[in-house]
């Protein structure tokens, strides 16, 4: 929307923007994943958190297509890199058979985060005042820079991984890429990221405002129900998870994922901004929100 309504640059480039977004991200991740080995979560996460601060705060620059290059770019490196490097931050906090519940919970306060935002954002954007999403951009910066100076003192998380003695000197990458149950899962989660934080991002935006034609602050409204419906239900779902088959778990979450973008399409019939598009988008953020 900002790119695109606000910048005015070609659509086409904004979705090759995004594209390369992700390229960047995939380049970096498993080098990111060594250095965490190597030098340890918690300073990994501060370096790369201060530098997606500061390519979120350098959207509110561009003017031109590069600038959108070199800003998603930034940004991209580093919060690809953040999220492994958070991931495994977190699970050094908590001996092994605490994790999933540890990692619910972190996923309830990183969503309720994503709706605060989401709520934020929609209150101060406004496509008409080029200022607002830069005022946007730069808060983002300045929290992301916060956030990353609450983990410096956590000195006793995230210490680089010991060696082990008895594992085996070479193999690395060779050896998981033979793994055919890790690969099957792979290329579910690539689908499944293609098909819905991909598509969250970049897509689920352009179809609401340029189709369904509705508001910035209805976007903020879908966001916001998409994470308190993950705030509300995520604690409950939790203790029913124990002993089931998570692969089974995972193909109910994608049908219901996929269910979520069907809803979504139905704002195209009753478009213009009325009331059916918009409810159809808040509706949209609930049942993702579900299969997330």
């Amino acid at each position: 929307i900002y790119l695109t309504e606000v910048r005015h640059l070609d659509p086409i480039w904004v979705g090759i923007i995004g594209a390369w977004i992700g390229i960047a991200g995939l380049a970096v991740a498993g080098p990111a994943g060594a250095l965490v080995d190597r030098y340890g979560s918690r300073r990994i996460f501060f370096g790369l958190a201060v530098l997606e601060a500061f390519g979120l705060a350098s959207y509110s620059l561009v003017h031109s297509v590069w600038q959108g290059f070199v800003a998603g770019t930034i940004a991209s490196v580093g919060g690809t890199a953040v999220i492994g490097a958070f991931n495994t931050l977190v699970a050094t906090a908590t001996p092994a058979e605490g994790r999933q519940r540890l990692f619910g919970v972190t996923f309830v306060a990183l969503s309720l985060g994503i709706g605060v935002g989401g709520l934020i954002g929609g209150v101060i954007a406004d496509v008409h005042e080029p200022g607002s999403f830069e005022l946007m951009y730069a808060v983002a910066g300045v929290t992301g820079i916060a956030a990353a100076l609450m983990i410096l003192p956590l000195r006793d998380l995230g210490e680089p991984m010991p060696r082990d003695p008895e594992a085996p000197a070479h193999g690395g990458y060779r050896t998981v890429l033979r793994d055919r149950v890790f690969m099957r899962f792979l290329v579910v989660g690539i689908l499944l990221m293609t098909c819905a934080y991909g598509q969250l991002e970049f897509g689920f935006t352009a179809f609401a405002a340029d189709v369904a034609h509705v508001s910035t602050r209805v976007i903020g409204w879908a966001f916001a129900a998409n994470c308190l419906t993950i705030v509300v239900t995520q604690l409950l779902v939790l203790p029913h998870l124990e002993g089931r088959s998570r692969s089974r778990l995972l193909a109910v979450a994608a049908a219901v994922i996929a269910g979520s973008w069907l809803i979504l399409a139905t704002a195209a019939i009753d478009g213009d901004g009325r009331a059916g598009a918009v409810a159809a988008v808040v509706a949209f953020g609930v049942v993702f929100s579900l299969g997330e």
